[in-house]
């Protein structure tokens, strides 16, 4: 069964007043133990896309290319 889900989540790199901060983004995905993609959209407007199946339950690195 293919499920097709989008999950967005911001990270802009500020957490406060002349601060900054590079924390995690978390994605709470139930049950589902692989995902079929991820697409980062980038502050420059690029857009990546890292193909999977990536498995849940894991710290995944995503860095502009």
């Amino acid at each position: 069964m293919c499920i097709r889900d989008s999950y967005t989540k911001v990270q802009d790199g500020v957490s406060g007043y002349l601060s900054h901060s590079d924390a995690p983004l978390y994605f709470g995905l139930g049950d589902v133990a692989k995902v079929d993609s991820i697409e980062v959209t980038w502050p420059s407007s690029a857009k990546q896309t890292v193909s999977g199946p990536i498995n849940a339950n894991q710290l995944f690195t995503v860095t502009e290319k």
